[in-house]
């Protein structure tokens, strides 16, 4: 087979594959939202009406959520190598990765400083205040009212705390 014949083939292969990859893997996180969706509704429905059919289509949509999640985070592990490449990063010792954890920590934090320079009382005090009516406001306890509408403009796929547990399942089981 001539070589031009093989190169023509790999381009040939390349647009085929290019629409396989585009088919399954476009648009992840408008379906990984589509399907919570979906076992949202789902899960309500079985609360109310605990059928074997609706238990069947349950499982059949977490797999298709724990697939769909897998890819994403592959997705995801693959930019970032894609990133660190075209940074041309290449941690390949412990020393390596030790300073450059300690150069992102350092960026983070910042760099000691040899003064600390006293606050200009004058410059405070001819600036915006705070009135007393704003201050009684500000330490006032916080209400349950709040607390139920912070947790209510919370994205529902927002992870909370280490827990792992998302904010739908907070806003789901509010109540007890």
């Amino acid at each position: 087979m001539a070589m031009q014949q093989i190169w023509d083939n790999l381009k040939n292969i390349k647009g085929k594959l290019k629409g396989v990859h585009k088919q399954c893997y476009a648009n992840l996180e408008t379906r990984i939202a589509q399907i919570i969706e979906q076992l949202d509704v789902i899960q309500t429905n079985i609360a109310t009406n605990r059928t074997e059919d609706l238990f069947v289509h349950e499982a059949e949509y977490v797999i298709q959520l724990k697939k769909l999640l897998v890819i994403e985070e592959s997705a995801y592990r693959q930019k970032s190598r894609i990133q660190w490449l075209n940074l041309g990063v290449k941690l390949t010792t412990a020393i390596d990765i030790q300073v450059e954890v300690m150069h992102f920590e350092t960026g983070l934090l910042g760099t000691a400083t040899q003064e600390l320079p006293g606050v200009d009382i004058a410059l405070v005090r001819a600036g915006a205040q705070v009135q007393h009516a704003d201050v009684r406001y500000l330490i006032q306890p916080v209400t349950h009212d709040e607390i139920d509408l912070a947790l209510h403009n919370i994205d529902q796929i927002k992870a909370l705390g280490i827990d792992g547990f998302n904010s739908l399942f907070f806003k789901r089981s509010w109540h007890i």
